[in-house]
């Protein structure tokens, strides 16, 4: 999507496309959600090379760091959030039941 390989290396390329590092640069504060599969790195293939998975644990640790509203949610599905009937509809209800709260 950015254009660069997925390494540790292009990490600006890949926050640069990304809507929660864009959106906490330019509204400090705002409350962030991040829904993930618990194999997203394997699904993508990111996997040994980069972890999307610890970058959001950083990130909702950061944004806590700072009192803003930050909840990861890590979800037994997969990228697509099929793997089990329902997982789809559990992702939305987390996000929306965040939102109504922040």
């Amino acid at each position: 999507m950015s254009g660069a390989e997925p390494i540790k290396q292009n990490a600006l390329h890949l926050m640069a496309i990304s809507p929660n590092w864009v959106s906490s640069l330019h509204a400090p504060g705002m409350p962030n959600i991040t829904v993930m599969s618990d194999t997203n790195d394997d699904d993508l293939r990111f996997a040994p090379h980069f972890s999307t998975i610890e970058d959001a644990r950083q990130y909702d640790s950061q944004l806590r760091s700072q009192n803003v509203a930050s909840e990861l949610v890590m979800m037994n599905t997969d990228h697509g959030f099929g793997r089990h009937p329902g997982d789809w509809e559990k992702a939305i209800k987390y996000t929306t039941d965040f939102f109504r709260k922040h």
